[in-house]
């Protein structure tokens, strides 16, 4: 099996040189000065460091592993590539002998030495490639080769891919079994905490509402549950992104993570627009096929017709007709690719679908039982009607006084509820991972310009043909994550000081920049023009991986060592500060308005509500019959399960918002989030039929015949000039009478040949 290593490069290193040993020297006497030093206790670190993280897997920088070109590389800064047009900084042979006396200098060279291992670890390209042609099967030399069926729907195409696949894939991307364990842990514990965002709202509704119905009166709780389903959605929103970005720092710094080619794999398409559309393709091709195989006959054409044949057989055919049989072709075979991208947007926006019904499924038990669990506990309040002569029920009595049946039941209940969410959510979170990794697998461009072609001609690949940065970029080690979002930091921060410069007039030139013209220490630059350049110095040190090298003591060294030593680091702040824009508080709250308002009475607003207003309107839980609450707290369990079986939904109307061309609006997220479960059966439905009507058609003989037919006439007609093809060569004349600013020629080009042979006869007198 082939194995290469990444290619790219880190600052002053070649490609997978060895890594250099840092020599650390014990302090020195006055009488020692002159004496040359010599290796201290700190000698060969690196390796035993290595050695201690195959035991731990879990721990910082032990088991930082990795960086990539591209994911080294913020995605709102326009960074260059590690493997770039970056000089070599020199530095004075001092700074680096100066900081290694510092413990901050010892965890840089770790976090150096992890960062030059995951560089260099190795891929298997032909790995990759081998399971690119027997899983993907989207061409036809890859059906005719393993003899599979065209997948019609993501479903199919995802159950194609075995454990071991998984296994193999993990391995092409340079990942060992430590490494993958390690990737599962920390996402199950990634997500353990994220139901802490709905923790809140939950407290009042099922917590604190019957409490305060214990203690005023039924309808004292109710109005609270009504108060709380009202705000609810807004109340949660302001807390989510907080927790979100606390679940990825726990993902990023406990293991490898998996990073989705968002290029590829996304919700920029609303996926009932790519049902009607492929279902309006589909149609739109059968008729081309039809009107072809027609002119074919009528011409004395046969779809078997190729080579010289036909080639004479177009030599004799009357130019009109030619071109009237080419156009035709040409019509059909843009049907067919028009065909494929949208049979396969359609199958890539339903995996995405699915990865967050993957990010949901365990929790939908939770969700679905709370307001059931909730009601069926306030039956115990009903205790309170057992008579009291004798010693027993007196006791009960007491501590019914104390301790009220009906809300502390429901509290425990609540609770419970809420352990159960938190271990469901890691489970979901864990699954998400295992689901971004398989898209990743069958939608993922990791292929050369050259595999890109072969793979859409149907033709096997070949290690050439994987591209190896790409490859190793779906993985990023924790030591990628914390540089990528120190680095994003950075950048924020050097352009708020070139705002800030700008506007007094003091921003530094470019040549400053890049001689490095200051060289003392961050923390004593009283002069914001040179805490700039630090800064930008700093900022192109991350980039080339150079760790070593940062200023000691100064802004991106701190943020970068102290985002290793703990994760409520400052870094955590400005990231949580960074969620909190008028944009993303709107998506989140027109998401958890789709989730608690689903289909308007389903979801978890009115299941919470329903059982209160229930037991307010019969005078309490304990006037109420047993069969009103049990009948009550089903029907709120079935409103709940709908709900929560369609909270992915809301979530990919959330994303196609974000990620589409168009911004459909707050309104328009809220009434798709709303609709989200009819909307998706209906596109599920109508998408899935439409793309085995095509893969149906386009495995009929008649319709692959007339293909190649199209296609030979095509390849030999087209290198062929038609007469009424050759573009009008305007004169220097006609151009100056007729065009004028945004002319469009009568063939709708925008743009005109002008002989300027005769410029001559029209220079300015």
């Amino acid at each position: 099996m082939k194995k290469v290593t990444s290619t790219t490069v880190l600052h002053g290193m070649e490609p997978c040189a060895p890594i250099n040993r840092l020599s650390v020297s014990a302090p020195e006497s006055p009488s020692d000065r002159t004496r040359a030093r010599s290796p201290g206790p700190l000698e060969g670190l690196p390796r035993r460091h290595h050695k201690r993280a195959a035991s731990t897997g879990n721990l910082v920088p032990a088991s930082l592993h990795g960086l990539s070109e591209d994911t080294i590389r913020p995605n709102n800064l326009d960074a260059p590539p590690l493997r770039g047009d970056l000089s070599p900084l020199s530095y004075p042979s001092t700074q680096r002998t100066q900081q290694v006396h510092r413990p901050v200098a010892v965890l840089l060279q770790q976090l150096q030495t992890e960062l030059k291992h995951a560089i260099c670890r190795e891929l298997q390209p032909q790995l990759a490639a081998d399971l690119v042609n027997r899983l993907r099967g989207t061409g036809t030399a890859t059906q005719v080769a393993n003899g599979n069926s065209r997948p019609a729907t993501n479903d199919e195409l995802m159950k194609r891919v075995s454990d071991k696949d998984v296994r193999d894939w993990y391995r092409a991307q340079g990942m060992n079994e430590r490494e993958v364990n390690a990737l599962r842990r920390s996402a199950f514990v990634s997500g353990l905490p994220n139901p802490s965002g709905t923790f809140l709202n939950n407290a009042i509704q099922y917590i604190v509402s019957p409490w305060i119905g214990s203690a005023t009166t039924p309808w004292g709780s109710a109005s609270v549950g009504l108060v709380a389903a009202a705000v609810g959605a807004p109340m949660n929103a302001a807390q989510q992104p907080a927790v979100v970005t606390v679940c990825e720092s726990i993902r990023e710094r406990g293991g490898p993570v998996i990073v989705p080619d968002k290029e590829n794999i996304n919700d920029k398409h609303w996926l009932p627009d790519l049902a009607r559309m492929l279902q309006h393709q589909v149609r739109e091709f059968s008729a081309l096929h039809t009107e072809l195989a027609k002119l074919v006959h009528d011409l004395g054409f046969s779809s078997h017709d190729a080579g010289l044949e036909l080639k004479v057989k177009i030599d004799a055919l009357p130019l009109t007709e030619l071109m009237k049989l080419r156009e035709q072709g040409q019509r059909l075979l843009n049907a067919e690719r028009a065909l494929h991208a949208t049979q396969r947007n359609f199958m890539m926006t339903q995996g995405a679908h699915q990865r967050q019904w993957m990010g949901n499924r365990f929790q939908t038990a939770p969700r679905t039982l709370r307001a059931p669990v909730a009601a069926a506990s306030s039956l115990v309040g009903k205790l309170a009607a057992v008579p009291t002569q004798h010693v027993l029920a007196s006791a009960m009595a007491v501590a019914k006084r104390m301790f009220p049946y009906g809300p502390t039941a429901q509290t425990v209940a609540a609770l419970a509820m809420t352990a159960v969410q938190h271990v469901a959510a890691g489970l979901d979170e864990r699954a998400k991972q295992d689901c971004n990794n398989k898209l990743n697998l069958l939608y993922g461009d990791f292929f050369t310009e050259a595999g890109k072609a072969k793979l859409a001609r149907g033709e096997l690949l070949i290690a050439e043909d994987i591209d190896a940065t790409k490859l190793a970029g779906f993985i990023r080690m924790p030591v990628q994550s914390i540089v990528k979002r120190v680095v994003s930091n950075l950048g924020r921060k050097i352009a708020e000081l070139e705002r800030s410069l700008a506007s007094c007039g003091a921003l530094p030139s470019v040549s400053d920049v890049a001689s490095g013209s200051t060289s003392s220490a961050l923390t004593g630059v009283a002069n914001e023009s040179d805490v700039l350049i630090h800064l930008k110095e700093d900022l192109a040190r991350l980039k080339s991986g150079d760790l070593t090298s940062l200023h000691p003591g100064g802004w991106a060294e701190q943020l970068l060592t102290g985002t290793v030593k703990t994760i409520a680091s400052e870094q955590l702040v400005k990231d949580v500060k960074m969620k909190y824009t008028a944009r993303e508080l709107s998506a989140q709250t027109a998401q958890r308005v789709g989730q608690m308002f689903h289909l308007a009475v389903f979801g978890s607003a009115a299941s919470s509500v329903m059982g209160k207003l229930s037991s307010a309107l019969s005078g309490g839980a304990r006037n109420a019959s047993i069969g009103q609450i049990l009948g009550v707290g089903a029907a709120s369990g079935v409103m709940a399960g709908i709900g929560a079986a369609n909270q992915h939904t809301a979530i990919t109307v959330k994303n196609h918002r974000r990620e589409g061309e168009v911004d459909i609006g707050l309104r328009g997220q809220i009434r798709r989030g709303v609709m989200g479960a009819v909307d998706e059966t209906l596109a599920q439905r109508t998408g899935t039929l439409a793309s085995r009507e095509m893969n149906q058609l386009l495995g009929e003989d008649s319709v692959d015949s007339i293909l190649r037919f199209a296609r030979e006439l095509c390849l030999l007609v087209g290198d062929m000039r038609l007469p009424e093809e050759q573009p009008h060569r305007m004169t220097m004349g006609e151009a100056i009478s007729q065009l004028h600013p945004g002319h469009v020629s009568p063939a709708g080009n925008l743009s005109v040949a002008i002989d300027i042979e005769e410029f001559h006869d029209h220079e300015p007198r």
